[in-house]
């Protein structure tokens, strides 16, 4: 009877230190995980932030004392980090690979639009042609619209965020582009006044929604709203429609019936929520999805395309 206790009490000792030995060794496999998790971003943040250069000295200097700072803050707070450009101390002038002219704002996150951390799945997707026909919804700073503007397509550009709206117009001076056009309107389903909630510093999360960003301190702007078909009357084709409105995608797209019989592919932000009603709306329209992108908390990328319409088929 001793022995058989005495054999129970050994495989007791044994299965426990098993299991912590089965602990330890998944806990030195998420240790792993992490640090090879966080070595891969740190790289592929350094290798996005070399395609921007400061346009003078100055300019130069303040952009690499934001990420000396910004790369501190990664290291040591990373839980608090939220994006490089809170640590721009000033306003500056950029160039990009593309030879574009930039335009950042100190304490936002301009810099990382810039440079497509924010959209890498756009980034990816969108190879806009000379002569191509493209429109911006959410333009934000500009990013896309100007890199296809640069290109040679013919770009609308919509923003409805007033201070936004102000940046992108000083970037297609500065950058003398006159085959893009912008416009400081919100984009629904009907024609109306709409107030746009925009959080102080960060204002790539501005929403038509009051409760898409929760987190931070808003601004209120009242801006006039428009059917993207009242714009699109005459436009035969559409080659390239981008949209990224914080959670009001599917208004925008019921406000854009007409225009997206003519369009060839879409690169839509959807939000979770809106996940079903966007994937019937757009596969009732003949589009199919090509292929899901950045997956971010609220929401993801999903990049659409139709057969070829005849206005593509007849293009010259």
């Amino acid at each position: 009877m001793k022995r058989y206790q005495n054999n129970k009490k050994v495989d007791q000792n044994f299965k426990c230190q098993n299991n912590i030995q089965v602990v330890r060794i998944k806990a030195y496999f998420q240790a792993y995980i992490g640090i090879f998790v966080f070595l891969k971003d740190l790289m592929d943040g350094f290798r996005a932030y070399r395609e921007i250069r400061g346009y003078t000295f100055k300019d130069s200097f303040f952009l690499y004392l934001c990420y000396f700072e910004s790369a501190l803050n990664f290291l040591l707070r990373r839980k608090n980090f939220t994006t490089v450009g809170a640590y721009l101390r000033r306003d500056i002038l950029l160039r990009n690979r593309d030879g574009l002219l930039l335009y950042a704002r100190a304490f936002s996150e301009d810099l990382g639009h810039y440079v497509g951390i924010a959209k890498p799945s756009t980034k990816k997707w969108f190879k806009p042609k000379a002569g191509d026909t493209v429109i911006d919804i959410g333009s934000s700073v500009g990013k896309f619209a100007l890199f296809a503007a640069k290109l040679g397509a013919r770009v609308f550009a919509f923003e409805a965020n007033p201070e936004t709206y102000a940046i992108l117009m000083r970037k297609i001076e500065y950058n003398r582009l006159s085959n893009i056009v912008a416009f400081n309107i919100a984009l629904g389903e009907t024609k109306c006044k709409a107030k746009l909630f925009v959080p102080v510093h960060f204002t790539g999360t501005a929403s038509l929604r009051p409760d898409w960003e929760t987190r931070v301190q808003k601004k209120v702007y009242e801006v006039s709203m428009a059917p993207l078909d009242d714009f699109t009357e005459n436009l035969e084709r559409l080659d390239w429609l981008l949209i990224d409105v914080e959670g009001y995608e599917v208004e925008v797209l019921k406000g854009a019936m007409k225009t997206l019989k003519k369009t060839k592919r879409a690169i839509v932000e959807i939000s979770y929520e809106n996940q079903d009603t966007v994937m019937d709306l757009m596969s009732s329209e003949g589009f199919k999805l090509v292929e899901r992108g950045t997956i971010q908390e609220r929401n993801f990328y999903a990049l659409f395309e139709r057969p070829l319409p005849s206005v593509f088929l007849k293009r010259k």
